[in-house]
């Protein structure tokens, strides 16, 4: 993480801006959980085993249902298999509010094309 990102979260929460945040969830830890909570959204795309564990701490983290969390997949990636059906079997998704799987990471630079 980019060490002004506090920083710049906290600017832009001074102006009002409504964030929006994505992420793998790999580098997250508790001292971030503060942050992503001031978020609107967090969507954390699912790559490995590491970040799916740290978004479903954050969800633990976060109080009702603030801020709207996603969880995102990629059509094809190993996270697609036990990760992705656990979530999407579970009767509430396993806390998320909502799931989108994408055909591709990206193509030419645009995400999720």
């Amino acid at each position: 993480m980019h060490p002004d990102f506090p920083d710049l979260i906290e600017i832009a929460l001074g102006y009002s801006l409504r964030i929006h945040i994505a992420t793998n969830g790999v580098l997250l830890d508790d001292k971030n959980f503060p942050l992503l909570a001031k978020c609107e959204f967090v969507t954390f795309s699912i790559h490995t085993i590491s970040g799916y564990n740290n978004a479903k701490r954050f969800l633990d983290y976060r109080t009702g249902k603030h801020p709207v969390t996603q969880v995102s997949f990629v059509e094809g990636e190993s996270s697609m298999g036990d990760i992705y059906l656990a979530i999407v079997k579970s009767s509430d998704l396993e806390g998320f509010d909502s799931v989108k799987v994408f055909a591709r990471h990206s193509q030419d630079g645009i995400f999720g094309s």
